[in-house]
């Protein structure tokens, strides 16, 4: 008899979880589709943000790179045993570069993002 209760306990436990969560994931749907204007608007102006910043490792990039190898190959004669041309550094500097620019531009990106937006048109 109690293992018969104890299933029964476990059936309606579980049920009562599933509907939990269904009622929870509905919820969530509703309130995310209210608010997806809002959601758009910061997506974007996240976008925004970090298109800026990449487009400005962009340019670091291209004006940079030339500069290395040519540094590499004044260097080179100065220097016994380098090399002028190292691919591996070049590729490890660059990435670097890209992985910092991206979370110092997370950040203040975030930071807009987070921004409620009765607060920012009442500060225009």
């Amino acid at each position: 008899m109690r293992t018969v209760l104890n299933v029964g306990y476990a059936c309606t436990n579980w049920a009562a979880t599933c509907v939990t969560q269904s009622d929870n994931s509905g919820v969530t749907a509703y309130s995310v589709a209210q608010k997806t204007n809002e959601i758009g608007i910061r997506m974007a102006l996240v976008r925004l943000v970090l298109a800026g910043a990449f487009a400005r490792v962009l340019v670091g990039l291209m004006l940079g790179l030339p500069l290395a190898i040519a540094a590499g190959k004044l260097l080179s004669a100065q220097l016994y045993g380098v090399s002028w041309w190292d691919p591996p550094a070049l590729t490890v500097a660059t990435g670097a570069l890209t992985l910092c620019s991206l979370v110092a531009a997370l950040i203040p990106a975030n930071r807009a993002a987070s921004i409620s937006p009765i607060d920012a048109l009442r500060t225009e």
